[in-house]
């Protein structure tokens, strides 16, 4: 439900943002029509995760289920992407484009992830994919904390020193 609730906001917001002479509500219904789907297809087959030898987690479900989820957070990672592309082509701000072009990396970086851990599950076997994933999902953290965090204590910091 959160991840049908996130895409039909996204698909609002690209919407609003790019195309505000269209209404959204045809989108929404793709994200709503997508997350009803993985719905159902998610009470119809029961995925049975279970934790494998290697140490991570195997979902064991189904590749129509899979698919689905992975389209489901497709869109709300392509909404995320569209819009970041959006502020930085359009925008003049330097700072504004440097956090848009910081936050694209790791939209794009999210989407492989996401292929890789849906996608991938006939061709590698688990240990790999549940690596190549874990090691993903750590790099984008790692990206996100390093860039938003610091800078802003840092500015403050340095403001603070100035202003003596």
């Amino acid at each position: 439900f959160p991840l049908t609730f996130a895409a039909m906001v996204g698909m609002h917001a690209v919407f609003y943002i790019l195309f505000p002479s269209i209404s959204p509500w045809p989108g929404v219904a793709v994200a709503l029509t997508l997350g009803a789907n993985l719905i159902i297809l998610t009470i119809l087959t029961h995925p049975y995760p279970f934790i494998d030898a290697s140490g991570g987690i195997d979902w064991n479900m189904s590749q129509l289920l899979a698919s689905s989820l992975c389209f489901l957070v497709f869109v709300n990672i392509g909404t995320q992407l569209i819009i970041f592309t959006h502020l930085f082509l359009h925008t003049k701000s330097r700072e504004v484009k440097i956090i848009s072009l910081i936050m694209i990396f790791l939209l794009v970086i999210g989407i492989a992830n996401m292929f890789v851990h849906f996608f991938l599950p006939g061709i590698t076997n688990n240990f790999w994919r549940t690596r190549i994933f874990d090691i993903m999902f750590a790099v984008m953290g790692l990206i996100f904390i390093i860039v938003f965090l610091p800078p802003p204590v840092i500015i403050k910091w340095i403001s603070k020193i100035k202003s003596q």
